[in-house]
């Protein structure tokens, strides 16, 4: 699996770094209760980075289902 890397500037010089699994979580718009819930049964840093990249946010889902119902074709 490959690691998701964000960039970011400081005093004008470009530095990267790999999105931690917590924030993986956030980005797939999961709240930090769900995610703390699942990382207190024991699970590995590289299962919960899969767990995160196997879901679809909500959002997105909805305005999948949006266009879809939408569209008239």
């Amino acid at each position: 699996m490959r690691a998701i890397k964000i960039a970011y500037e400081v005093n004008g010089e470009v530095n990267y770094r790999e999105l931690t699994a917590q924030e993986s979580w956030l980005l797939q718009g999961f709240d930090l209760e769900a995610f703390d819930r699942v990382k207190a049964t024991g699970i590995s840093e590289t299962d919960l980075y899969m767990l995160a990249g196997n879901s679809i946010p909500v959002t997105v889902l909805e305005a999948i289902f949006k266009e879809l119902l939408l569209r008239k074709d």
